[in-house]
């Protein structure tokens, strides 16, 4: 079947070779997004594959333009897929395929609609979520459900592992229904938007710590931005404090919020327990060095 990609990051990359591997799957295009120079390099180039196959690619931050359009057309697809690519599609190419447009979205749908699903789910302290492969329409993530794999969220869990969870839960579940994307014989399951809500996208000033905040809070803020996201961060005076990991613990000290205790094992005092720092960095010092520290009032 002749399949148009759009795809961007280590989901998508994973899910475009599976799809490469499929026989029943003829790729007559990929468009993908510019690597980013400013921005983190931590997972496989979608464009780099597609060269590497010597496939039809289109780059662009968006499809909303003659350009793009252009492309979709040439290519003549009878099916599209959309993997972690970041923007909306526009009506007319939904409209293109004759099998459909189809985009898979990590969380359980409706449940985190929009941007970052992943790192929300960490930030609001769920224990569960998963990846949803479901109908493009106009409205953000809001078409029909293909299917649905439920992965777990666990307490040693950060941004980096519950990604790879989503992605080898995206792989699989890509898997088990391509073969009905291929021969049109789905069972799609409207969804019920009121029975899930959507978050928005998340800038780096985002993670600033709230020391008032109770310790588990700031803990999933930790883990949710951990690298290679921007990080959780704090400042004493003008220097900047990311913590990269942590631990919380209970109450038993008694202080003002955010005051730091400085041991092998650092720990600040948050509005309900404390927070203990496993990893951490303090602008223009050595990582991890309690050394540095040392009398820091953070804010």
């Amino acid at each position: 079947m002749r399949t148009l990609v759009l795809a961007y990051s280590g989901m998508g990359h994973r899910c475009l070779e599976a799809l490469l591997a499929a026989p029943e799957v003829e790729i007559v295009g990929v468009c993908s997004h510019r690597d980013d120079p400013e921005e983190t390099v931590w997972s496989p180039s979608v464009a780099e594959l597609a060269r590497r196959h010597q496939l039809p690619l289109h780059l662009s931050s968006h499809l909303d333009n003659e350009e793009g359009a252009r492309f979709a057309r040439a290519c003549r697809p009878e099916l599209i897929l959309s993997i972690y690519y970041r923007a909306l599609i526009p009506q007319p190419l939904l409209d293109l395929p004759t099998r459909g447009a189809f985009n898979m979205h990590g969380s359980l749908l409706p449940l985190y609609r929009g941007r970052a699903p992943i790192n929300w789910a960490l930030l609001e302290g769920a224990t569960e979520t998963g990846v949803t492969l479901h109908e493009m329409v106009a409205r953000a993530d809001a078409g029909a459900i293909v299917g649905q794999r439920r992965i777990s969220i666990d307490p040693a869990d950060d941004a980096p592992s519950l990604t790879e969870k989503a992605t080898v839960a995206a792989v699989e579940l890509l898997g088990r229904q391509l073969p009905r994307l291929v021969a049109g014989e789905l069972q799609l399951r409207p969804q019920r938007l009121g029975d899930g809500f959507y978050r928005g996208a998340r800038s780096p000033e985002d993670g600033r710590i709230d020391w008032s905040w109770p310790a588990e809070r700031v803990h999933n803020l930790v883990r949710a931005l951990t690298q290679p996201w921007p990080g959780a961060f704090c400042y004493s005076g003008d220097r900047k404090l990311t913590i990269w990991q942590s631990e919380p613990l209970g109450s038993g000290e008694s202080g003002r919020a955010g005051a730091l205790s400085v041991g092998r094992q650092p720990s600040v005092l948050c509005g309900e327990g404390s927070l203990r720092l496993l990893r951490w960095e303090l602008e223009g010092e050595k990582a991890d060095n309690p050394a540095f520290l040392k009398d820091l009032q953070l804010r």
